[in-house]
């Protein structure tokens, strides 16, 4: 990585964390759909997460591996 791309994501980075305050505001109240690919250890840690916040509703899970 070079100092110009380094410096162009930072930028959008930062322009995108700007925004999100108006861009999540019209989703206040709304229930998501939620579908979690490739399980594993991280996607069920980001699942209970996101069925904690009361906002998701899991639609499908699916993983390659019958253990998880």
């Amino acid at each position: 990585m070079n100092r110009r791309s380094f410096v162009k994501g930072t930028f959008a980075g930062s322009l995108g964390a700007l925004y999100a305050p108006a861009v999540l505001s019209g989703t206040a109240g709304k229930t998501f759909d939620t579908v979690l690919i490739g399980s594993g250890w991280w996607g069920m840690n980001i699942l209970r997460e996101a069925i904690a916040s009361g906002r998701c509703r899991v639609t499908a899970l699916c993983d390659v591996d019958k253990s998880v």
